[in-house]
This record gives structure tokens, sequence and C-alpha cells, in this order.
């Protein structure tokens, strides 16, 4: 088989009980269907050192199993920002460079140790893939909401129930509120003097969680939730600290 990247042979190894299609030109690997979930991040490390050159093509990526094009995985909660895997359509297999392998593993044991912390059973993988850092907590109950002014009450009353914890240097953020809305968090660095809106849930819901990767964790960092109804109205909480 050969490598979607290089077009070198591919090797195949097994890690984890995995089967992995290496290549040992580039580096790339291509996994089957959740293989890339059930490798540890020591097994990505030793496959990361396992190459005789850097290098990433601008052809397009074709699976190895099945001759198709590999989709670029995007909007995926899974996946960090600054990572870029490539997804079969027919098998589900996945391709990923050794950079890009490295920084997804090391965001998965980032996962764990975020469950970890809060007491909680870990999900399976499958579930933590689909419904990342979904945790549920007992926060205040909060009155029905039906107007524009009965969201800004909503807003409002989320101070102090916005939690914020850190791994590393990811930032995490969760909270709830009784009705679904559409969220962001607009981030303000203090120390920088810049701010920024990450997209929380793009679609109404009732549990919100985000993972927040590139702000300065040792700056002063402050936040504003951002809701928005079916309905378009939008409303946001006082600025408050950022504390974890």
């Amino acid at each position: 088989m050969i490598c979607p990247n290089c077009s070198e042979e591919l090797q195949t190894l097994t890690l984890s009980n995995q089967k992995v299609l290496h290549c040992n030109n580039c580096g790339g690997n291509f996994f089957e269907e959740n293989g890339i979930n059930r490798i540890t991040a020591e097994d990505a490390k030793t496959l990361t050192k396992d190459a005789n050159a850097s290098i990433i093509t601008g052809t397009p990526k074709v699976c190895p199993k099945d001759n198709l094009i590999l989709h670029l995985l995007q909007n995926d909660e899974a996946v960090p920002r600054n990572v870029s895997l490539f997804k079969c359509p027919k098998c589900h297999g996945m391709f990923a460079y050794p950079d890009d392998l490295l920084k997804f593993k090391n965001a998965q044991s980032a996962k764990i140790a975020f469950f970890k912390a809060w007491d909680n059973p870990l999900p399976a993988l499958k579930t933590v893939l689909v419904f990342s850092f979904l945790v549920v907590l007992s926060l205040t109950v909060f009155s029905n909401l039906t107007n524009r002014s009965v969201q800004t009450s909503q807003a409002g009353s989320l101070s102090g129930n916005v939690y914020f914890t850190t791994t590393g240097r990811y930032l995490f953020v969760n909270f709830k509120t009784d009705r679904p809305y559409i969220t962001s968090i607009l981030i303000h660095d203090q120390t920088a003097q810049t701010s920024i809106i990450y997209p929380i849930n793009q679609k109404p819901a009732t549990l919100h969680y985000a993972t927040i990767t590139n702000v300065n964790l040792h700056h002063d960092l402050s936040y504003q939730i951002i809701l928005k109804d079916e309905k378009g109205n939008e409303s946001r909480t006082d600025e408050a600290k950022v504390q974890y």
C-alpha cells in the first residue's frame, strides 16, 4: 500500500493491538476505523520519531485501502484547531501527519485528565470523540425563559456558575442553561489588550463546554458568555475574571 502523503510504500505495524500503516519516509500514519483513538500517546511518539524527512505534499490524499480521496476533518469538536486529520468516506480510516498525530494524542490525554480532575467516570472512546468534554454538573436551576428580558436575566444568573479548569496549555470552560441557546465566549486578554470570541455551541443546547487552546494562561484573562436564542436575540453576561 502507498502512503497518501509521499507515495512511498507503507509498513504494517501493530501498536496497542492496533494495526497501523506507517511510512518511515515521511512519518505519516494510516489507522483503521477508531484505531487512532486506541493507540497510546507513547505509541504516537514512537511513530513520530520514525521518519527520514519532514515532507508534506499538496496533492490530494488517497486512502491506501479504498483509493478514495480522504476528506480533511473540519469543525470536529474532538480535533484541535491546529491539527489536520484526513478520513476515508468508505472505510472511515484516518491518516495523520506525524506532528499532527502527536498533537491529537496529547489533546486526548488532556481530555482524560479533565475527566479525572472532576472525578467523573470516563465514557467510551467513541463517546469522547463525539461528545468531548461532556461533564454533567449540578448547577443552579434557572427559571423558565420566555422572552428576551428573561434571557437577559439568564445571562446575569450565569455569573458564578461558569466553571474553568486547565490542563497544560488547555483552558476548559463549561456551564449549563435551563433552555437551549447558541453560545460563545468572549475572552479578554487584559495583559495583551486583545479580545477573541470562541464558539461553544453552534446549535441550541443546554449543556455548554469548550476547549480553548490559543490563550496565554499566564496572562490576566476575563470573559463574557454570549447567549443567542432561536430568534436571534442576544445577551451577554457581565465581564468577570477567569478563575480556575
